[in-house]
């Protein structure tokens, strides 16, 4: 979940950050795009548009981000940059495609392959402690082996 979050608020702060761009360059803004209404002295409005349900978030806490993150860039420039609006220029969507789809399959996979060599690890970690025990055994065979060999030479030159 906090995964999304973040993904959510990277990309506000990509559109802010893209915002700020046509904000501090408004000469190129205005050579490439004559009807571009942006001046240094006019903040980008923006508006929330379709929120997916499968991010996990409101279209309110959404909106509350955006805010939030609009505050931390207009507090770092000094000045009104953003201004969200319900006819914003700019409409910030979270469109769950197969992009993310594919991105929550990917961590799907990642979580099995940890998972998976944890389990290895843990039988990994058996494995040498029963090799362990075998070696000790084998050991302590091969020393009682030893022993009654000896016992029984001793025994049979007893009975001759």
């Amino acid at each position: 979940m906090h995964g999304i979050i973040r993904k959510i608020i990277l990309v506000v702060l990509l559109v802010f950050s893209m915002g700020l761009f046509v904000v501090r360059n408004r000469a190129l803004v205005m050579k490439y795009n004559p009807l571009s209404l942006y001046k240094c002295d006019i903040p980008v409005t923006y508006s929330v548009g379709t929120v997916d349900p499968k991010f996990g978030v409101s279209q309110e806490k959404f909106m509350a981000m955006m805010q939030e993150a609009e505050q931390k860039w207009e507090s770092a420039l000094g000045r009104d940059v953003f201004a969200m609006k319900t006819d914003g220029r700019v409409k910030v969507s979270l469109l769950f495609d197969s992009r993310q789809a594919t991105t929550e399959d990917l961590k799907q996979i990642d979580a099995d392959i940890f998972s998976g060599k944890q389990r290895i690890d843990q039988s990994l970690d058996n494995y040498e402690s029963l090799a362990a025990q075998l070696e000790q055994k084998k050991s302590s065979f091969n020393s009682d082996s030893v022993k009654f060999e000896k016992a029984k030479g001793d025994y049979n030159d007893a009975v001759n």
